[in-house]
């Protein structure tokens, strides 16, 4: 467990925290082992989590379009579900819901009824949306409430500013001995939160992340223009519309994506995906990263469609840090430096 924000967190099964602080699963995908993977042992395709077995413009795999008129039904374009209400081999019933086949029973998107989604983090168990273990359902999100400050022991049930959500109770002040420092009615890390970052209400730019306290733009971002607190904005020139090849470079409306660093029609480099109204490449980009919209939050980088830390930092509970400066994370994580002296090669001194 570690602390993000005022919550104590699995970041192994976490939602909104996984693998660190703040990276959200998106698009169909849920927590596992760290990593947002597609629930429901749904398939990756261009950037979007796909039920291949139901999905008529993915029919068996990424791409197969079935005919008009045809549903894809268990992986295969057909005209029917087969016997409506009917149960086929190994299943429950099938459904026509658009052109996909699918169980009511168990299908996260049609849970009960066609076009009835699950929330994030929920499962379709007999037709009715269940959230996974030591989850409540509260309205339309499921929410631990362990450690949850807006549900602390029970739905809907806040915590008031400066306290935090503790084994189901709301609890005064923040934890300090887990970094964490009061700001506004939330408590933060003020190492690698972008909207307080080294001291309070210090909001880093977008695409800009928080590192030791300082706010930096990533490899493969650019600074551009002049922004909040006069820290501009830190944006991917291959693939802005607004700063496309070059800051301030807007694509026209003839021309309206960044492709690669050049305006152009479509998606046409190769490796690239359309996030939105953006050519992407979702192995490297941090805002798309291996699903579309899929952020690396906090000081993540994307490698290899997956969020990691930085080269030269160690990820200590959630925080990126260098081990070789760090004050809080000094040649060990964990290890904090005493007042009136700072982390030099590894040591405090």
């Amino acid at each position: 467990m570690v602390t993000c924000g005022t919550a104590c967190v699995d970041e192994q099964n976490d939602n909104s925290n996984c693998g660190a602080c703040d990276t959200v699963c998106t698009q169909g995908t849920t927590c596992q082992a760290g990593s947002c993977q597609c629930a429901n042992a749904g398939m990756r395709c261009n950037g979007q989590c796909i039920l291949t077995q139901s999905d008529p413009n993915n029919c068996g795999g990424c791409g197969l379009a079935c005919a008009a008129g045809a549903v894809c039904a268990e992986g295969s374009c057909s005209s029917t579900c087969g016997s409506e209400g009917g149960v086929p081999e190994g299943g429950s019933a099938l459904s026509t819901c658009g052109g996909s086949c699918v169980d009511l029973t168990s299908d996260p998107d049609n849970c009960g009824a066609c076009n009835t989604p699950c929330p994030a983090g929920a499962n379709c168990v007999a037709s009715q949306c269940v959230c996974g273990a030591n989850d409540t359902l509260c309205g339309t999100s499921c929410s631990d409430t362990q450690v949850d400050p807006r549900n602390c022991g029970g739905c809907g049930n806040a915590c008031p500013a400066g306290t935090m959500c503790v084994a189901g109770a709301c609890a005064a002040g923040c934890n300090t001995g887990a970094g964490l420092t009061l700001c506004g009615n939330a408590c933060v890390n003020v190492l690698n939160n972008n909207r307080n970052c080294g001291a309070c209400g210090t909001v880093c730019p977008a695409g800009g992340p928080c590192l030791d306290g300082t706010c930096q733009c990533e490899a493969g971002y650019t600074q551009c223009a002049t922004g909040r607190m006069g820290l501009g904005t830190c944006v991917d020139l291959l693939s802005n519309n607004a700063d496309c090849g070059g800051c301030g470079n807007r694509c026209p409306a003839t021309a309206p994506i960044c492709n690669a660093g050049t305006c152009a029609v479509r998606c046409a480099a190769s490796g690239l995906s359309l996030c939105g109204a953006s050519c992407v490449d979702l192995t490297s980009n941090k805002a798309n990263c291996g699903l579309c919209f899929d952020a690396c939050g906090g000081n993540l980088v994307c490698e290899n469609s997956q969020c990691t830390c930085p080269a030269g930092t160690v990820n200590c509970t959630g925080t990126c840090s260098d081990l070789s400066s760090s004050s809080n994370n000094c040649g060990t994580c964990g290890t904090q430096c005493p007042s009136g002296t700072g982390c030099v090669a590894g040591s405090c001194q």
